[in-house]
């Protein structure tokens, strides 16, 4: 019982940081990736210091949980907690939520360690993380290389934090965590297309994501892959509604969602790059002067962190010394490595996402951009396409061999896309639109 209570405990004072933003409607949604990670630094940042006393850490946060608890109710921008949430869930709805539920619960108690990532590259470092805090740089020891020593730290050090409340490396409070990750962002997607778009297109959209299993399964096997596709898909709402609402802080929210980006995985420092390069250069062409600095001073702190990691971790990234050392820079010129990415693509792609192929028939009835979202949609749709682009570099450039590397990470890599894919996607269908025809 005690356990429970601190795993608790962990949970809700990560929610109630993520809940400082001050977007209204989706703040329940942003609260979950933005007070996780908040925590999964503060966290670090206190092992950092060397302080042995895991009671300090509890302390020091239980006061920053006192002063966002006097935030919240003091200012009236906080008083409205999250969207109003609908009276009545249709049936179709309902019974995907179950079935998905039921498919996340089934793959956790068939592995509660996750799977092979989640457990030898996640999981063995939030046990570092937890069990002995003087010693954890012990981690970075490792010698297999796919213990992946240089990858950022968001999912050991949320999982060890909660650990820590816990008392107990209790798989169980892994797997709601995970669980909470997963299904906010299926309710993100649903709540998000209403918003920009219409109810039906939302439920369509969201009964695909719902009965994609390769995504269920990922966020049950204890990866940093579905908190990554989160993080990116926040981002990019927040971009668009800085363009909705015009207000300086949804940029701010944006940049800093591309921030964490790059504390989750490798991968997601690219996506932060290619935000960041996008953003900046539409601001530049418009003359915002003021913009490119505002993302600036925000992305700024997630720079210094990834620096501050990499100088702790010093472990080369398999890429980088592949391109220099094993001169894997020749792939570029032989075909094969192009032809085998994508029938690997293909194939994976009918075989683990062939729900997906649904959302093709939503074609059907046309497509229809509003111009309030045509200015976001295209940026979000470059760097969309910039970091597809990039995956597909990383495989040819990889070192690994490739027919055994896209076997094992590719659908993978096709989640953290994913959910923005079906967004954009959905953005620009003519489904339910207010006219005659529907």
């Amino acid at each position: 019982m005690t356990a429970f209570l601190g795993f608790l405990y962990s949970i809700i004072t990560a929610l109630f940081f993520g809940f400082l933003n001050k977007e209204k409607e989706f703040r329940c949604f942003f609260a979950i990736p933005l007070g996780f990670g908040f925590c999964s630094i503060l966290y670090f940042l206190f092992l950092l210091t060397g302080i042995s006393n895991i009671t300090i850490y509890k302390i020091f946060e239980f006061l920053l949980v006192i002063a966002a608890a006097f935030v919240i109710f003091t200012n009236k921008n906080f008083h409205n907690f999250c969207i109003e949430l609908p009276k009545k869930i249709s049936l179709p709805l309902a019974s995907a939520n179950l079935l998905a539920l039921m498919i996340f619960l089934k793959f956790y108690i068939n592995s509660p360690l996750g799977n092979w990532d989640g457990f030898r590259m996640w999981n063995t470092k939030a046990e570092f993380m937890f069990r002995d805090i003087t010693l954890w740089k012990n981690m970075f020891l490792q010698p297999h290389f796919l213990s992946h020593n240089d990858y950022p730290l968001f999912t050991p050090a949320s999982v060890a934090r909660i650990w820590q409340y816990a008392g107990s490396d209790n798989s169980v409070f892994n797997a709601f965590f995970y669980l909470i990750l997963t299904f906010g962002i299926i309710y993100f997607v649903y709540f998000t297309i209403k918003h920009f778009k219409n109810k039906k297109l939302a439920m369509l959209t969201t009964l695909i994501l719902m009965l994609t299993p390769a995504f269920l399964v990922k966020g049950a096997a204890q990866c940093a892959d579905i908190p990554l596709a989160y993080f990116i898909l926040a981002s990019t709402v927040s971009l668009f509604l800085y363009f909705e609402k015009e207000k300086n802080s949804f940029l701010v929210l944006s940049t800093i969602f591309a921030g964490f980006c790059g504390w989750v995985k490798n991968e997601g420092l690219m996506f932060f790059a290619i935000f960041l390069a996008v953003t900046g250069t539409y601001f530049f062409l418009k003359k915002y002067y003021k913009k490119i600095g505002i993302m600036l001073v925000s992305a700024m702190p997630f720079v210094i962190l990834i620096c501050i990691f990499k100088s702790v971790c010093k472990t080369p990234n398999d890429l980088v010394q592949g391109f220099f050392v094993l001169k894997s820079y020749t792939h570029l010129f032989q075909a094969h490595y192009y032809i085998m990415i994508i029938k690997t693509f293909a194939h994976m792609f009918v075989e683990r996402f062939s729900v997906v192929f649904v959302s093709l028939a939503l074609m059907l009835k046309g497509f229809f951009i509003p111009e309030k979202i045509k200015t976001p949609l295209i940026l979000s749709g470059i760097i969309f396409i910039l970091t597809c682009s990039g995956y597909f570099m990383t495989y040819v450039l990889s070192p690994h061999d490739l027919d055994w590397l896209l076997t094992y990470s590719l659908d993978r890599i096709i989640l953290h896309v994913l959910p923005l894919f079906l967004f954009l996607y959905a953005l620009c269908l003519k489904i339910g639109q207010e006219d005659t025809e529907n």
